[in-house]
């Protein structure tokens, strides 16, 4: 004789889908326990529905199944529940006379007639792991929603953090299941979950990341793991090719042009005079304005081996349309348009560095003096990268989001991936009003040249009136170490 076998849900935090539903043989009779509100979005012909009130107790809702239902076996789970309570109900059951069981991987497993014997409780608590993991993993897909904006992921997050702390532990076990980046997100989440912080808005998190400060990159901390991980699952292409870069000789130099053309020029010719490798020098055109003339210069005196209308603004989003046309190249250098080389054999000694160290990324600290999130990362200005070792194990992205800037997540990816990341000293000219630093002794970084290029002498950048930038640059351009790379200009 069969026995029959219902499967109780109660209170389910989503409701189970055909899926979940096809978990299940047509011999197991599918339960719900839900207050009458969310049991009218219920349709499925192979769904029971029990209403109660919201307030009942989880014992006297058991209950309520076992006086309705006709099964021979119970299996009632319930995703909050302690084992403390469930022993309770369970020998509150068996007082009654009415069912008689024990509390087991996680349901209460009741038989209508006597005790359970020992053979039909790994039955039962299977089908209870399965409508769990079906739950589980329900849960999870919603709180890695990539429609979720970031603050509503945290405020739903604060409202389940048993829950998904459960689920997510669950779900981490099984070492095989998800991608890097899924289980950073998670296990990052986790850790948001149990530290204490509670986020509501942006606003919220704002002010947070503005005051987290790091000891060092040694590690990913959860408030950079999880906006790292939300951005790669978000961002990141679903069919991704793997460079082949299997040019080593040369370094691709990228250089990054929006609207200003004096110090550019300077620019790309310290890089053919002193990088002693050679480089493939790639400028990306992310202008507003007409460069047609500046680029037929370029050509004319062999200044670029390629030029890119890149059709984008963003200084990270031309840097990320040029990826496709330097997938050969091994080493990547990126150099923004206002950066001077002043040495000679600057490029081939940041490569000598990032090979010594085994290392996928060298360049200078943002700011060497501070250990907040943007402060600690590499900064792209005068930045090589190894791009076969990291392209083995994310895609490169040098997407600006706050709370890191260009070129930054590119630091706390080579972290997440224990690839060792190599800082070259950054000094930074004391005099603001210049607004330039020196990376590696080599070369001169001027930071506001495109930034003024359209501003009025009398407007303010930094708290510094624009005009005095002007003549300080005007001052630099003409100094001896530049002058001789500007002649002609």
């Amino acid at each position: 004789m069969n026995m029959t076998i219902s499967l109780v849900i109660v209170n389910p935090a989503l409701f189970p889908t055909d899926a979940y539903v096809s978990a299940f043989s047509n011999d197991v009779e599918l339960v719900l326990i839900l207050p009458s509100a969310k049991a009218m979005h219920i349709t499925s012909s192979r769904l029971k529905i029990l209403t109660v009130a919201e307030e009942l107790s989880l014992g006297n809702k058991c209950l309520r199944a076992a006086e309705q239902l006709s099964s021979d076996y119970l299996v009632i789970t319930d995703q909050c529940i302690s084992s403390q309570y469930a022993q309770t109900i369970v020998a509150a059951m068996n007082a009654r006379g009415m069912l008689f069981g024990k509390f087991e991987h996680n349901c209460i497993c009741l038989h209508r007639t006597s005790l359970l014997c020992a053979g039909d409780i790994p039955k039962l608590a299977k089908m209870s792991q399965i409508a769990q993991k079906r739950f589980d993993d329900a849960q999870l897909d919603s709180v890695i929603n990539l429609n979720t904006p970031i603050d509503k992921l945290f405020s739903d997050a604060n409202r389940n953090k048993e829950f998904i702390s459960s689920a997510i532990a669950s779900h981490l076990a099984d070492q095989q299941k998800g991608t890097f980046y899924q289980r950073l997100f998670l296990k990052s989440l986790d850790s948001y979950l149990h530290s204490g912080h509670s986020f509501e808005s942006v606003d919220d998190i704002s002010r947070f990341y503005k005051n987290v400060l790091l000891d060092g990159i040694d590690h990913v901390p959860w408030s950079v793991g999880i906006l790292q991980s939300y951005w790669h699952l978000h961002h990141d292409a679903k069919e991704y090719q793997v460079p082949t870069c299997c040019r080593t000789d040369r370094v691709a130099v990228l250089v990054s042009v929006y609207n200003e053309c004096k110090f550019t020029e300077v620019c790309l010719k310290a890089i053919r005079k002193y990088s002693g490798i050679y480089a493939y020098i790639v400028v990306i055109n992310n202008s507003t304005d007409d460069l047609s003339i500046f680029k037929q210069s370029v050509a004319a005196r062999q200044l670029a081996d390629l030029w890119i209308e890149s059709g984008v603004h963003a200084h990270a989003d031309g840097l990320n349309a040029a990826l496709k046309y330097v997938r050969d190249f091994k080493y990547i250098c990126t150099l923004d348009s206002d950066a001077v080389a002043l040495r000679r054999g600057w490029l081939e000694e940041m490569v000598h560095i990032l090979n010594d160290n085994a290392a996928g990324i060298v360049g200078p600290q943002t700011f060497p003096n501070s250990r907040d999130i943007k402060a600690l990362a590499v900064h792209p200005c005068c930045m090589v990268i190894d791009q076969a070792k990291l392209a083995r194990c994310f895609q490169i992205d040098f997407a600006c989001q706050w709370p890191w800037d260009v070129g930054h997540l590119l630091t706390w990816d080579c972290i997440a991936h224990n690839i060792p990341t190599v800082y070259v000293s950054h000094d930074i000219v004391k005099d603001y009003a210049i607004g330039s630093s020196l990376v590696n002794k080599s070369v001169r970084h001027f930071w506001y040249t495109s930034r003024i290029l359209k501003l009025d002498d009398d407007q303010m950048i930094d708290g510094i009136r624009v005009g005095l930038i002007r003549a300080k640059l005007q001052e630099a351009f003409q100094s001896p170490e530049i002058k001789e790379l500007a002649d002609g200009i």
